[in-house]
């Protein structure tokens, strides 16, 4: 899938068609993903709106939603962290490609990152329900019968809270894993790189050549680098 990533000072639009943008945006392009943000000094409450459904839909609407629109704050956190992971991800990649037999990941992670929005969201309506039950019970009457079973939804509400707090703590730890296992690769080969290039220059200066036949010393830890990011790439993509 590709995705757009609508990031404004109101909330993160999430689409699965190009938004609907009232003020100059600029867009980076990433793969399956696409993060558009308005221009420093361009910022706006109202940025963004959901994409227009095609004409030829009429009233009908898409069968499956192709927005996501997320604005509680403590929604938007975990949000932006998994995004700022997928982005890195993708930028990283590239150096990686000679190692890793997977050409994009992008699919993978705009299809992670449009999950986590719709659990952040079904945590959102879960929380309202619960304060709103909280609310209720508060101004009930002593002794109304309706006092137990609105404290046994609360108590539900609570427990799927907590399920769901596990399930967005998993899925934003799956993407920052697989940033993290991609960044320390990329830096261990470029100072692997900047070693060779010092020994080169060592070799010329002092007028010799390195023994024959000596296995390259990072050959192991570059095998540990490539499967602890493809290992963080299957715990990504499991089912």
């Amino acid at each position: 899938m590709k995705l757009f990533l609508a990031e404004g000072p109101a909330g993160t639009l999430l689409s699965t068609r190009a938004p609907f943008t009232r003020v100059p945006c600029d867009r980076l392009t990433l793969g399956a993903i696409v993060v558009v943000r308005p221009r420093p000094g361009e910022e706006a409450a109202d940025a963004f709106a959901p994409p227009r459904a095609p004409w030829w839909r009429g009233s009908r609407g898409a069968a499956e939603p192709v927005h996501r629109w997320v604005s509680a704050p403590e929604d938007r956190q975990p949000l932006t962290t998994a995004a700022d992971a997928a982005v890195l991800t993708l930028h990283r990649w590239p150096s990686l490609r000679r190692y890793v037999d997977l050409d994009d990941p992008g699919p993978a992670l705009a299809t992670a990152l449009w999950e986590l929005a719709g659990t952040l969201l079904d945590r959102g309506r879960v929380r309202a329900t619960l304060a709103e039950l909280i609310g209720t019970q508060a101004e009930l009457p002593a002794g109304s019968g309706l006092v137990a079973e609105i404290a046994e939804r609360a108590d539900l509400a609570r427990a799927r809270t907590a399920r769901l707090d596990t399930a967005v703590a998993a899925q934003v730890g799956h993407l920052t894993r697989l940033a993290d296992e991609t960044e320390a690769f990329v830096e261990r080969q470029e100072a692997l790189q900047r070693a060779r290039s010092v020994l080169r220059d060592a070799d010329y200066l002092v007028q010799s050549a390195p023994a024959p036949g000596v296995p390259l010393p990072d050959a192991a830890d570059l095998a540990d680098r490539t499967s602890a990011v493809l290992a963080a790439y299957r715990e990504l993509t499991a089912p």
